[in-house]
């Protein structure tokens, strides 16, 4: 978790996006009227819906607890080209973040026998070691997004 110093005082609430000038921090998860905790993309549970850009393929990146200077991309196909280098932004199909903040480059690729999908490893955009400055942002249409991706879950 990461700590603002900016709160509702200020327009902050749960539920936006954190990012920094190089890219993805978190999202806000608690606020009071002076300060906000984040809930950083280096937590366990944190999925980030994410694009490898040359592939043009949707992922999501999430943090295997290992490096926090290292994510992994799951879900992309095997077929697709992926080389290493190749940027990886938030999609399009992401509530919190607007489309094309950079999560982080491909730093590693691997395809496991008998699986469907790459074993790629990212190098994190954000340097959480000397984090000073962040963005707080807002999707003004999340809730409408948000409710119509409930709709559209529950007729499945």
């Amino acid at each position: 978790y990461i700590t603002i110093d900016k709160g509702t005082d200020q327009g902050i609430r749960p539920g936006m996006g954190v990012i920094s000038p190089t890219g993805v921090v978190g999202k806000v998860r608690f606020c009071n009227r002076d300060f906000s905790v984040v809930t950083s993309i280096l937590h366990s549970e944190f999925l980030v819906s994410s694009k490898l850009l040359k592939a043009d393929e949707i992922g999501s990146a999430k943090w295997d607890g290992v490096d926090p200077h290292r994510m992994k991309l799951l879900d992309i196909s095997r077929y697709k080209p992926v080389g290493k280098g190749d940027s990886v932004v938030t999609s399009e199909f992401n509530s919190t973040f607007p489309p094309g903040v950079l999560v982080g480059r491909v730093q590693a690729i691997g395809v496991q026998p008998n699986q469907t999908f790459h074993d790629i490893t990212l190098d994190l955009a954000t340097n959480f070691s000397n984090l000073s400055f962040v963005y707080v942002v807002e999707n003004k249409l999340q809730t409408q997004q948000q409710q119509l991706e409930k709709q559209v879950e529950t007729e499945k």
